[in-house]
């Protein structure tokens, strides 16, 4: 679901609310930047996650 926030200067277009929406957004500038970084963090959480699995399957040895 994307969120409009009202009252504040934003960005014009701001396009992050959630994973692959393309909606227009209206955030602060401050906000949008700390959304970011946060949706970064959680990518590059499940990016070292299946890099471990990986590295688990590779080590495993088929019969």
């Amino acid at each position: 679901m994307c969120h409009v926030s009202t009252g504040r200067q934003a960005s014009q277009m701001n396009t992050h609310c959630g994973c692959e929406c393309d909606c227009p957004v209206m955030l602060p500038i401050k906000d949008e930047i700390r959304s970011l970084e946060d949706h970064k963090k959680i990518l590059h959480d499940r990016i070292e996650a299946i890099d471990k699995k990986i590295t688990a399957l590779k080590s495993v040895k088929e019969p």
